[in-house]
């Protein structure tokens, strides 16, 4: 009888055991299953704020590149006010707009703001925009495009340094700072410049091969810079970070 009750004990408690361990081994799993879908999650999200910026600066930069080509003068005038503004915005106002209004944001705000530039190409080529028009419409289009710009790039630092975090905090093999820095900041590059580069040959190609005007090739840059706006505030995510600090700020 001893021998029975002994053994009826040592059968629950390898029962006891077997079950701990299984629960232990569950809880693992599912942690591990949640961070890599978190992981997997910031990174289709810094892929698709990549995107979205690259094909808005595409666009900033295609402009950028035929200002003086197809504007003369004026596009030199309108190009020095644009860094003018530029320089002045990131300087004295882009790090509190990113600190205020996070990191997401502050970039959508700026590509906003850029559009001004973008669509003053569109205004100025237009054949029932009066000569007298062209030279107010081009400067005061890079001034506040300019602006944006300043905004732009201080935003996309921080929402890189940002994205650089997560995913070392998060993923399984618990990458260093460093480490996401550089994968990130390749990715990053890759997309950037092929962005560029397809926007920069797009006016080449619709011009020689399609026949399109200037106005429309604007009107097709001033399109797609507004769509990648609407792009990053219906589908890009804030961070987590930038939702904790602009709460303590608020505090």
């Amino acid at each position: 009888m001893y021998n029975q009750q002994q053994n009826e004990q040592e059968e629950t408690t390898e029962s006891n055991e077997t079950t701990s361990l299984l629960h232990h081994v569950a809880k693992e799993v599912k942690e591990e299953s949640k961070s890599n879908q978190q992981t997997h999650q910031i990174m289709r999200n810094f892929i698709l704020f990549s995107i979205l910026f690259s094909i808005h600066h595409g666009t900033v930069t295609a402009c950028l590149h035929l200002a003086s080509a197809r504007l003369g003068d004026i596009g030199a005038w309108q190009t020095g006010t644009l860094y003018l503004t530029y320089t002045g915005s990131a300087l004295f106002g882009a790090t509190y707009v990113v600190m205020t209004l996070g990191a997401r944001n502050a970039a959508t705000l700026g590509m906003t703001i850029y559009c001004t530039y973008i669509g003053c190409f569109y205004l100025a080529t237009m054949a029932t925009t009066p000569p007298s028009l062209v030279i107010p419409i081009c400067i005061v289009g890079a001034a506040i495009g300019g602006i944006g710009g300043g905004f732009v790039w201080t935003a996309q630092g921080a929402y890189f340094t940002r994205a650089s975090e997560e995913y070392a905090a998060s993923s399984l093999d618990k990458k260093s700072i460093s480490d996401a820095n550089s994968m990130l900041g390749g990715i990053f590059a890759c997309i950037y410049l092929l962005g560029e580069v397809t926007l920069n040959l797009f006016s080449t190609v619709s011009v020689e091969v399609f026949n399109l005007t200037w106005s429309q090739v604007y009107g097709v840059y001033f399109s797609l810079a507004v769509m990648s706006v609407l792009g990053m505030i219906t589908f890009v995510q804030n961070f987590k970070y930038d939702e904790i600090d602009k709460k303590h700020q608020e505090q």
